[in-house]
């Protein structure tokens, strides 16, 4: 993937192949270590090509089985480089296991299986990431950290029990009310979040 057209000044060969998208982004500048770092951040989210969506894809690798058809086909020793659809657009991974030699890399599904059989895998391409906001609101100055994409969310720990609603001034208790309709919302929705 190449950005001429948005940044023609292209990158030093240790920078990230996204780095000329952060260059001054937003009027910022960055030094080269915290671009490579913003990119590689980026990269794992996905939102390059494919914004927040997944892309799965079942297949099936066939390494020496004779007569199965597959995705990937190749004999015991073979060397395999098979390319996987929008591979290149975002982060890779698999769910399952893929045959003993083979590995994801730069898009592809690379490396020489020794062993024969069958393998069912679901690759996805998308965001490896996601933020999650430790329990409190997201905003950008609130606890908060990204996790692997497999990792669950934190669920948020609301309370006011045992507050004296006298004692607190407008503001404490817009707070409060606040936290009441968040709660109650999570407990109509859980999966919405």
């Amino acid at each position: 993937m190449t950005f001429s057209r948005i940044n023609g000044y292209g990158a030093p060969p240790t920078a990230h192949r996204w780095a000329p998208l952060l260059v001054h982004a937003g009027g910022m500048t960055f030094d080269a270590d915290a671009i490579n770092v913003l990119c590689e951040h980026i990269e794992q989210v996905g939102f390059i090509h494919n914004g927040d969506t997944e892309i799965r894809r079942e297949l099936l690798i066939n390494i020496g089985m004779p007569d199965r058809e597959a995705h990937i086909l190749a004999q015991p020793g073979e060397p395999v480089r098979w390319e996987i659809p929008d591979g290149n657009t975002s982060y890779c991974w698999v769910a399952g296991d893929l045959p003993p030699g083979l590995a994801i890399e730069d898009g592809h599904i690379v490396g020489v299986c020794n062993v024969s059989g069958f393998w069912p895998v679901e690759i996805i391409v998308g965001p490896a990431i996601h933020y999650d906001a430790l329990g409190s609101g997201g905003a950008p100055l609130e606890p908060g950290e990204w996790k692997p994409i497999d990792e669950p969310i934190s669920t948020p720990v609301r309370a006011a029990a045992g507050i004296r609603l006298d004692e607190l001034n407008p503001t404490e208790l817009d707070d409060i009310i606040a936290q009441a309709l968040a709660a109650k919302a999570d407990k109509e929705a859980p999966d919405e979040r």
